[in-house]
């Protein structure tokens, strides 16, 4: 079990994890203005850190204007090439190398171990076709950890206060072989956690689907994380009876679900599903409402809808076949502050709703998974609404101005968010832009009204203060 030495110890992660689900709590209480001034505040921040400590953002933004309010269109966009290319100035910690942190990666017995006694270090896997080394300080690890609990987890509580702590038993199916953000995550868990090291295990999703079952049998996991194509292959060995475990909660992340398969998985399992979507830079970009729809955490998360160019596109216009994403937060010391388009012509487009008119307060009841079969009866308007990707929308009032225009574009091609395995639905990997909460607001995430290919509407309610548009 890995060491959590310093910044990893367990009280100071929990002193961080405590003021950041305080602050995400007010956000999501305080309304539009509340998450519009955080926004423009932790960007004002940001900005001021990266010229203070990063000579390549020092260089990158020295003709941007400081003698009036920022603007994010003032900043120039960056793409990953730019930064692993120039990765020693663009860290603001100069003991921090690209030379050392991928002698750190090297060594698969660093998974879950600070780097540098304080850091965490995610790999991405190059589906964009740069892989990315992404280091995150201690703030960015609270902001994570608070975000899921906060926000995903207020719909699908990893902690059932009906069972003892030492009943409780978490179960991750993913890819073990580097670095990356969900088995780095979890190791970091187990390590700040010593409860958590002996009620947690790791199966790798390589192991074969026979031996993952007999693991899972074995264990008796209460909540069940992973990919959407493992959730399905288990769901249907519960349906058919060759699968006893019973978690109440089940996580999904780096695949799309879509809405047949999330029915398909809850009705075997009798639990809660429930997905967020992120990326190495950020983990947590949006989350789940009770609905199924995609919320994003627009107080800490900027997205913007971008052009071929890179330029901004105004409400209403055509995009193309990309869009652009910017992650931020105070003292991100090495986010990527605006990055490039993320391509994916086949990407889905799928529908984020402004993060904080969710409140995702009502938790789905804990049914028996028997009687959820039973329940479970063909619906004769099902094929209706998968052919014109209708499904009833969250219902939620949709947070105007600022608030909205930050959480309606999501990055295309790379993320959390890709179709899984027994899927009726068409589709490809990668979330693109769907109609916001000022549009259609009956299409579901995920099943925005189908356009000529390479055509994605723009959601409308972009932010002005920002630089059109943050959204």
């Amino acid at each position: 079990m890995p060491k959590a030495p310093g910044q990893w110890s367990f009280m100071d992660a929990w002193w961080r994890w405590g003021n950041v689900v305080a602050d995400a709590i007010l956000a999501g209480n305080g309304g539009p203005s509340v998450v519009e001034r955080l926004q423009k505040d932790r960007l004002r921040r940001l900005v001021q850190w990266a010229r203070r400590a990063s000579p390549f953002y020092a260089e990158l933004y020295a003709d941007v204007s400081q003698a009036r309010p920022l603007r994010l269109a003032d900043l120039p966009p960056v793409t990953r090439s730019q930064l692993m290319a120039r990765f020693d100035d663009w860290v603001t910690d100069r003991e921090v190398t690209l030379e050392r942190v991928r002698a750190f990666v090297a060594d698969p017995r660093h998974v879950g171990h600070p780097f540098r006694d304080k850091y965490a270090v995610f790999t991405s896997s190059g589906t964009t076709g740069i892989p990315g080394l992404f280091v995150q300080d201690p703030e960015a690890l609270a902001v994570y950890d608070a975000l899921g609990t906060a926000r995903m987890g207020a719909l699908a509580p990893l902690w059932d206060w009906r069972t003892s702590v030492g009943g409780h038993r978490f179960a991750l199916i993913a890819a073990t072989g580097g670095h990356f953000a969900g088995v780095v995550t979890w190791e970091r868990l187990r390590a700040l956690h010593p409860w958590f090291a002996k009620n947690g295990i790791v199966i790798p999703v390589t192991a074969p689907l026979d031996e993952i079952a007999r693991r899972l049998e074995a264990f008796r996991p209460t909540v069940l994380a992973s990919y959407s194509t493992v959730l399905r292959a288990l769901a249907e060995r519960k349906h058919a009876g060759e699968l006893l475990c019973s978690p109440h909660t089940i996580w999904y992340g780096g695949e799309w679900m879509g809405p047949q398969c999330r029915q398909y998985v809850e009705s075997a399992f009798g639990a809660r599903v429930a997905g967020d979507y992120g990326a190495s830079e950020f983990m947590n970009i949006a989350f789940e409402c009770e609905k199924g729809e995609l919320h994003v955490n627009s107080d800490w998360v900027i997205l913007e809808p971008v052009d071929e160019r890179g330029a901004a596109v105004p409400v209403g216009e055509p995009v193309g076949d990309g869009a652009a994403h910017q992650p931020g937060q105070p003292r991100a010391t090495f986010h990527p502050l605006r990055t490039g388009r993320q391509r994916d012509p086949g990407a889905r487009r799928v529908r984020l709703r402004p993060a904080l008119s969710a409140h995702p307060r009502r938790r789905a009841p804990r049914r028996d998974p028997a009687a959820a079969r039973r329940e479970r009866r063909p619906d004769p308007g099902d094929a209706a609404r998968a052919q014109h990707g209708h499904r009833g929308g969250c219902g939620r009032a949709p947070v105007p101005g600022g608030t909205g225009g930050a959480s309606q574009a999501a990055p295309a091609g790379r993320g959390r968010q890709r179709r899984g395995a027994g899927e009726s639905e068409e589709g490809a990997r990668g979330l693109a832009i769907g109609p916001g909460a000022a549009g259609h607001r009956d299409h579901r995430a995920g099943r925005a009204p189908r356009r000529p290919p390479g055509e994605r509407k723009v959601p409308a309610g972009l932010p002005e203060e920002l630089g059109r548009p943050a959204a």
